[in-house]
């Protein structure tokens, strides 16, 4: 399990603070980044949105 680092948003990525698990995180190699899968991303900004709103976007 990782957990996010402490640290102020860059370019308008805001990091998400709690545990994910190994299947939710993607090494990017060229670049060293830790990343979330697409999935996990999608469901990340859905939660941005009110319930109503993001049903009909996952849908």
């Amino acid at each position: 399990m990782y957990t996010t680092v402490a640290r102020q948003p860059t370019r308008h990525l805001v990091p998400i603070r709690g545990r994910l698990a190994d299947s939710e995180i993607e090494i990017r190699e060229r670049l060293g980044l830790r990343v979330t899968t697409l999935e996990r991303t999608i469901v990340d900004c859905l939660a941005r949105f009110p319930a109503g709103e993001a049903e009909g976007l996952w849908a």
